[in-house]
This record gives C-alpha cells, structure tokens and sequence, in this order.
C-alpha cells in the first residue's frame, strides 16, 4: 500500500473535502476508477441460473448460490487476465514492443510514449494503458 502521507506521486488535496487518505485506493477507486462488465455470455449465465435454480428450493439458498458461482467466475476470470498480463509482461521483456527492435526491456528508461503505456499496463493491468 502506498505511503499516502509521505509520497508525493500519491498526494491529493483530500483534506479539502475532509476525506481520508486510504480513500484513494478503496472508495474512489471503487466508485470512479473500475468498469462493470459481464462476467459471462447470456447462454453460460443462463446456465448457471438455471443450475442453481433447479438444485436450490428457496430464493434466499438460490442467490446465496448465485453469488457463489459469480465469485467463481471472477477468480477464473482474475486467474485467466493475470496469466495473460504475466504473458504480456514476459514478451515485453524479450521482443521488440511498438515496432521498434531497439526496446526489448520493461526496465529501460524510453521516450515514446506509447512504450511507456506498454511498460505500465504490464505493471498494472489497467486498461487506461492499453
């Protein structure tokens, strides 16, 4: 977790509003930083539906299920985009990026602006880099 109080890459006049520094990270981050997307096609959730419709006889064990299998799907989902951010990171280190054979390295420092968002989405993930 970053240093709120003592780094000034992550300072923001908070104090102006009366807001916590964690807030940046947690409320923020929660409310205008993330998108909300499908998890699954309409056919697959259908299917989820209807499984846990069929095996669960009350509404309150349903949802109850329901939410189960959606935290499944996310970490499948969360398992899936770290192996393809790993794989993204692994190339940038050993290929050329941007069609440029001279930058081949995350650590080398490189003014074209689209190598640095390349380097920063294989650090972040966020798709604001892409």
């Amino acid at each position: 977790m970053p240093q709120y109080e003592y780094d000034a890459q992550w300072r923001w006049p908070r104090w102006k509003f009366g807001l916590m520094p964690d807030l940046l990270f947690t409320t923020l981050h929660q409310r205008f930083n993330t998108l909300v997307c499908p998890i699954q096609d309409p056919h697959s959730f259908v299917c989820d539906v209807r499984a846990c419709a069929i095996a669960w006889p009350d509404v309150d064990t349903f949802y109850t299920r329901l939410a189960e299998r959606r935290d499944q799907r996310v970490a499948e989902l969360k398992a899936v985009w770290s192996e393809v951010c790993s794989r993204m990171c692994s190339k940038l280190r050993s290929e050329p990026v941007c069609g440029n054979p001279d930058c081949k390295s995350l650590d080398i420092e490189d003014n074209n602006p689209h190598m640095k968002n390349d380097k920063r989405f294989a650090r972040s993930a966020a798709l604001g880099h892409l």
